[in-house]
């Protein structure tokens, strides 16, 4: 079954760089350890990550589930695949995961200051942690300021109502 949740009309950056962090990590964990997985905290941290430090990378690719029931088949152990076809196998999808996270690093709103910021207007993140969404709202404030998209006072009394809350 698709996944529909970001295929509407309405706004959903607030919700996007959330979503992408997780995907990003879920990849991660793939090929990657696991305590360096759960380090990976900040979307800082998941930006800052080399893909390519083989030191952090697990012995054995994880290709989950369904994978492995295909392997473990006996149809498929009929076909007699040897080892190092394995082997390839596993080492072509490490290389796949690699390319994957970088690319949505490097071209996702994941990476802007401003697509982070915005994830403040998340109602989970505001009911979760009001203070961390202050300190957002106050960084796209000033990105928006910058940009010359509005007036200083605007912005002085959107921080003065976020302090009263």
């Amino acid at each position: 079954m698709a996944d529909h949740n970001h295929q509407v009309d309405k706004p959903m950056m607030p919700f996007s760089v959330p979503d992408l962090l997780k995907l990003v990590k879920d990849l991660l964990a793939r090929f990657v350890q696991r305590d360096v997985v759960e380090s990976l905290v900040t979307c800082s941290d998941v930006i800052g990550f080399d893909t390519n430090d083989i030191g952090k990378h697990c012995s054995a690719i994880e290709l989950r589930f369904s994978a492995d029931k295909i392997i473990s088949s006996d149809n498929f152990k009929n076909k007699k695949v040897s080892h190092r076809d394995m082997l390839g196998v596993r080492t072509h999808a490490k290389s796949v995961l690699k390319a994957m996270c970088k690319e949505l690093l490097q071209k996702s709103p994941i990476s802007y200051p401003v697509a982070q910021a915005l994830s403040c207007l998340d109602p989970r993140n505001m009911a979760g942690s009001p203070a961390q969404c202050k300190t957002m709202m106050r960084c796209l404030l000033k990105a928006v300021f910058l940009l010359k998209q509005t007036v200083m006072r605007s912005c002085n009394s959107l921080i003065t109502s976020l302090t009263r809350v």
